[in-house]
């Protein structure tokens, strides 16, 4: 099943890199909501997440990904520990 995940940014803030953790725990808590109401399955929040990023965010975890050889942040468990 393919998501329009346009229909539920406007409800999630962006992430920044430079995001305060009140404001992480903001954006994390908007993202968790979707799998708490029913609208979204846990597979798809990292999918989520991602179209959330800022550019300076995206292009941080491409480099993560280039400088490890793996496929970081494919779980929505793995990607919140990586931002943490």
């Amino acid at each position: 099943m393919a998501y329009n995940f346009d229909v539920y940014l406007e409800f999630v803030p962006t992430l920044y890199s430079r995001t305060s953790p009140s404001g992480y725990y903001e954006w994390e808590d908007a993202i968790i909501n979707y799998y708490m109401i029913g609208e979204l399955p846990l597979n798809q929040l990292a999918n989520l997440a991602k179209h959330s990023f800022s550019l300076s965010v995206s292009l941080w975890l491409r480099r993560l990904l280039l400088k490890h050889a793996d496929d970081y942040c494919t779980s929505w468990y793995e990607m919140k520990e990586i931002l943490r």
